[in-house]
């Protein structure tokens, strides 16, 4: 007999429940080109608004691109890179335009692919030559997005994981950074209300 219970974040439209208005609050938002930030406990759903928000995307056919980044695992500003990268390449289509046009750009970094022996995804190794280096890269591959024909959604989760970075100019210089794109727009999630406060204060 199949487990009538959903123990995963999200499955379908048809089995979530509630969160109406925060859907149509994140739609609007991005619509009005206003940055989004959620924050919660952990395992209360976040993730889960944020498939649901994918999905709706899709039913919509909204001319929206949409790539989700957990940044949880990360302990420095070159792992969110490769974590923002590697999800960017999953989100791009390999076949489509702009899919050719990222891994063209993802090669001029010269990274070393792998595949996760367990998902089968693609996963890069970059080297850099020192914190300059992956400042430029990191403002390289914003601006790479930025320069695309398609709106872009960049949701962070677990953002406040930036304070742990030991790279002091981190907030700075994602503030710089993003904040001149005009066609990415962002979703910052965390589970720690006083760092995330702190953060965007």
């Amino acid at each position: 007999m199949e487990n009538p219970f959903v123990i995963k974040s999200y499955k379908s439209k048809e089995l979530f429940c509630d969160r109406e208005k925060e859907l149509e609050t994140l739609i609007r938002n991005f619509g009005n080109d206003t940055d989004t930030t959620i924050v919660s406990l952990r395992r209360m759903g976040k993730t889960g608004l944020i498939y649901r928000l994918f999905d709706e995307i899709k039913i919509k056919s909204l001319d929206i691109l949409p790539v989700y980044v957990d940044i949880y695992a990360s302990r420095t500003i070159a792992d969110f890179i490769k974590l923002t990268a590697e999800a960017v390449l999953r989100a791009f289509p390999q076949e489509s335009s702009i899919g050719k046009h990222f891994m063209k750009f993802i090669k001029s970094l010269r990274p070393q692919f792998s595949f996760d022996t367990l998902t089968g995804e693609v996963q890069l190794q970059i080297g850099y030559q020192g914190i300059a280096e992956k400042e430029h890269t990191l403002k390289e591959l914003f601006e790479f997005l930025d320069q695309q024909n398609i709106n872009i959604l960049l949701v962070y989760d677990e953002f406040q994981q930036i304070r742990e970075y030991p790279e002091q100019n981190i907030e700075a210089l994602l503030r710089t950074y993003m904040q001149t794109l005009k066609n990415v727009h962002f979703i910052f999630c965390g589970s720690k209300k006083h760092l995330m406060t702190d953060i965007f204060a």
